[in-house]
């Protein structure tokens, strides 16, 4: 349902389609960036550290590691 609001999202922000395909994977890549995924919590620069918390896959990974670990 994330990645359909997403898709939704970007479709209504940019004028084109195309433009929303190029954008999107660029964002969700940044979010695996600052999620937790690629770089951990620990590891993200100073300036950077606010943006993890507006990541909606740091919250889920959290929890899935919360939960298994």
């Amino acid at each position: 349902m994330t990645g359909i609001a997403l898709a939704y999202t970007f479709a209504a922000l940019v004028p084109t389609l195309d433009a929303a395909n190029a954008i999107l994977p660029i964002y969700v890549t940044a979010c695996l960036y600052f999620g937790g995924f690629v770089i951990t919590f620990d590891k993200i620069p100073d300036g950077w550290e606010w943006y993890s918390y507006t990541v909606f896959l740091r919250y889920a990974w959290t929890a899935l590691m919360v939960n298994e670990f």
